[in-house]
């Protein structure tokens, strides 16, 4: 089995969402295990998915209305940031952004599917490369920032 650099958590009823963001991160050459959120009747459901939480270098919320509903999503984001691993939030909703979230990498998928995906992979390749211990300087244009500019202009009118 290969070892996920990535686990994409969702809300169960964006599976569908989920496969498709998972299919474009796994043809991009990006290993990812997506994860519902869920509340595990089963313990071996739950060492599974802590096994997968342990292998991840990132963990990707797939942010939609769905996920709103769900209590256990603060308590994953807070467990993964204790391990000092990048949490990047994929913004699909049109909701507004919980400001517990605002300190996260957020990557603004609601105007374009592939404008996001593009985001996400400059984005990981800036966290990723050159190496640990090499300085490393941000793409000239950090994409990935964008969401910012979009709440402040929306937020406006």
């Amino acid at each position: 089995m290969v070892t996920p650099i990535c686990m994409l958590i969702h809300a169960p009823t964006d599976h569908d969402l989920a496969e498709a963001v998972g299919q474009d991160l796994r043809k991009n050459r990006v290993q990812v295990q997506a994860s519902p959120l869920l509340v595990y009747a089963d313990q071996h459901q739950e060492l599974a998915q802590a096994q997968q939480f342990n292998n991840a270098y990132f963990l990707l919320v797939l942010w939609t209305e769905a996920v709103l509903e769900n209590d256990e999503l603060q308590l994953v984001i807070r467990k993964f940031q204790k391990t000092a691993r990048p949490v990047i939030v994929l913004y699909f909703s049109q909701d507004a952004l919980p400001t517990s979230l605002e300190v996260l990498e957020v990557i603004d998928f609601r105007d374009s599917y592939q404008e996001g995906l593009k985001h996400l992979f400059q984005y990981m390749k800036f966290l990723c490369l050159p190496g640990p211990g090499t300085a490393r300087a941000p793409p000239e244009k950090p994409a990935w920032r964008s969401l910012n500019r979009h709440r402040t202009r929306r937020s406006s009118s």
